[in-house]
């Protein structure tokens, strides 16, 4: 559901319509901005080595046996992995890529806000783009608004939050039973934590969108995390700033 120019996804619900023939401007696509300079394919000629995900992030997931980490499909036309980019970093030719100083470009979780390589952070590619674009800042995925993968997660939750642990714990292994890597198995839950569905719903759902929402539900939004460095007075204080600053914007 995340390759270029799919529609009518079965598992769709309710999508944005997206079409590569109309530009969106330099800023809206992420494949353009969160690659390396040197992270160059088919009509995919200026990259800028930009957002990545955190190592909090990173750590929680499987990565082995999760189809939602990596995925090679797009690999012969990108050089990417469709997931997480770590590691060292191949070009479609297969040569191993470099940083603009000719050291290896190998992607690491590390990252300091205040001075950081070209190489630090995890870069994430889940929407497949179309190598043979003629308008690189133009996307030809649709964007998932409501999927059912997330009504499976809601109700696993709504469960848990009931008392009703197995009735969620049917819910979490339907959908992890259908995110398998190839020759792979993600091992069955026996139990679940209300930080086990919050990392379900990561796993299912990041890169879409709901990331910010789920912290807040979940009572994890001003919890430590990677390069979070404000004191929580502080962290309150700017957040309620922000607030202030939107409810005149409305």
């Amino acid at each position: 559901m995340f390759q270029a120019n799919v529609a009518e996804h079965p598992e769709f619900i309710l999508r944005v319509p997206m079409d590569g023939n109309f530009d969106m401007g330099s800023g809206s696509v992420w494949v353009s901005f969160t690659l390396h300079y040197n992270q160059l394919f088919g009509n995919y000629t200026s990259t800028w080595n930009g957002p990545s995900t955190t190592s909090t992030f990173f750590n929680t997931w499987d990565m082995e046996n999760d189809a939602r980490f990596y995925d090679d499909r797009i690999m012969p036309l990108t050089g990417l992995n469709q997931g997480f980019l770590y590691d060292q970093q191949f070009g479609v030719d297969g040569v191993a890529l470099t940083q603009r100083n000719g050291e290896p470009l190998v992607f690491v979780p590390e990252i300091d806000l205040e001075s950081s390589p070209e190489n630090a952070g995890i870069r994430v590619i889940k929407f497949a783009p179309n190598p043979y674009t003629e308008r690189q800042f133009s996307s030809p995925n649709d964007v998932p608004i409501l999927r059912i993968s997330d009504i499976y997660l809601v109700r696993a939750e709504a469960r848990f939050r009931n008392g009703n642990e197995n009735g969620a714990l049917e819910d979490i292994y339907y959908l992890r039973s259908k995110r398998n890597a190839e020759g792979e198995t993600l091992p069955a839950l026996t139990s679940l934590t209300l930080d086990d569905i919050l990392n379900e719903r990561g796993f299912e759902l990041y890169w879409e969108g709901h990331r910010r929402q789920d912290l807040i539900r979940f009572g994890q939004f001003n919890s430590a995390y990677q390069e979070s460095r404000l004191p929580m007075k502080q962290k309150r204080y700017i957040h309620c700033l922000l607030l202030q600053w939107m409810s005149t914007k409305i």
